[in-house]
């Protein structure tokens, strides 16, 4: 039945679509401002966010 593959195919492209656009396109549009100006290394004690791009959203 061709009625169901029609919007299982529209879910795929829609998420290969905004896929790309985050990963491709948004990165664009933001400003360099850190690569602009000299900042000091890290010491000890510093926090940092790290983000792991394998894991689930929400967990």
């Amino acid at each position: 039945d061709g009625t169901k593959t029609v919007p299982h195919a529209s879910a795929i492209f829609s998420r290969h679509f905004w896929g790309r656009f985050l990963k491709e396109y948004v990165p664009s549009l933001i400003l360099r401002q850190k690569w602009l100006e000299p900042k000091r290394n890290l010491k000890v004690n510093d926090l940092v966010l790290m983000c792991n791009e394998g894991s689930q959203r929400g967990k």
